[in-house]
Formats: structure tokens, C-alpha cells, sequence
């Protein structure tokens, strides 16, 4: 049995710091201080340290919603909808594809590099810091939204981060890209 200190936070909420333990499912109890254990249906799954050993791809759009393919190991866990992908200090959910890997969806970020890291709880993130880089440019809005098939409306977009191409492109479906011209800074 491993014993950690509880603090009550109010009448009806304890927290509690995990002990080291070996992997597995253990019970929860509330021990008193005269010994007496108050059971309950509480369980607590300890796992192995999460381990990423590569991403694919390593670079994203930012809120683009594109998938990046986790790898590592230890990434069993019996909370499929706890697991989570961290790009920097923005969380997004994840979905385990099995034991070595997960895929997640690129966020909302700023642009540049941060550190991508994975949790199977949503609480305790991985450390190794595998280097994400967010790249293009996030679409904010769009107006028009829509327009005539033959073509020649004019949309404006404006995009979270400052324009530093001079070459850029709209692209349209798969069909056409168009110039795009510089309206302001």
C-alpha cells in the first residue's frame, strides 16, 4: 500500500499527489488519521512514462485542423478520450491509433516554433519537447463568401499573421490559384 498526503480543498473535495508505483489499475481509498480505510469505487491507472520519439509532419498550418501523426511508445491507455497533443501552450484532443502512436489536429497558433508534447490524462504531458514548427497563413475571414461560378468576385482575406511574401496565391478548391494583391499591412 503507498499512503499520500490528502489536502480538503471543501467539504466534499480532497486532493491528493500520486506516489511512485508500478504500472497497473489500484484502488483509491480515503485512509483517516486513527487508520480507519473508507472505500469506494475510485480507481487510478498508473502507466509508463510517455516517450515521442518522431512527428509527421513537422510542420503545420496554423488552425488548419491537419493532421500530425504522433510516435513514440507507452501510448495504451484506458481513456480514449483523455489523450492530448500539446503544441507549445495550446492543447488539442487527440486520438490514439494505437499503442506507439497518436494523431492530432494542428490548433490555432501563432507562427514559429514550439515544443509538441502528449498526454494520456490531459494533465501530465510528455518533456521531450519534439520542435512543431506553425507555418503559412491562418485564414481569419473571408468576404465575399460567395459568388458566381464564372468567377471574377473579388474576396478579401485577412489572416492572423503579417503578410511577408510578395508571390502569394489564393487557391480556390483544386481548380485555379489567383494572384493575390496586398490591400494594407
Amino acid at each position: 500500500s503507498f499512503l499520500a498526503p490528502a489536502r480538503a480543498v471543501n467539504a466534499t473535495e480532497l486532493v491528493c499527489i500520486t506516489p511512485p508505483h508500478p504500472p497497473g489499475e489500484v484502488a483509491v481509498s480515503v485512509v483517516s488519521t486513527d487508520w480507519q480505510i473508507n472505500s469506494g469505487a475510485a480507481f487510478f491507472e498508473y502507466h509508463p512514462a510517455l516517450r515521442i520519439s518522431s512527428i509527421s509532419p513537422p510542420s503545420g498550418m496554423p488552425a488548419s485542423g491537419s493532421p500530425i501523426h504522433v510516435f513514440g511508445q507507452s501510448f495504451a491507455s484506458s481513456c480514449d478520450t483523455c489523450t492530448a497533443c500539446r503544441f507549445g501552450d495550446v492543447s488539442a484532443a487527440a486520438t490514439r491509433v494505437n499503442t506507439s502512436a497518436l494523431r492530432c489536429a494542428v490548433p490555432y497558433h501563432t507562427m514559429g516554433v514550439v515544443a509538441l508534447e502528449v498526454s494520456l490524462n490531459g494533465h501530465d504531458f510528455s518533456t521531450e519537447g519534439i520542435a512543431f514548427s506553425f507555418s503559412g497563413y491562418s485564414i481569419a475571414r473571408a468576404w465575399p463568401t460567395h459568388g458566381p461560378v464564372m468567377g471574377g468576385t473579388v474576396v478579401t482575406l485577412h489572416v492572423n499573421e503579417g503578410l511577408r511574401d510578395p508571390g502569394l496565391f489564393c487557391e480556390f478548391g483544386t481548380v485555379s490559384r489567383v494572384r493575390a494583391n496586398r490591400v494594407s499591412n
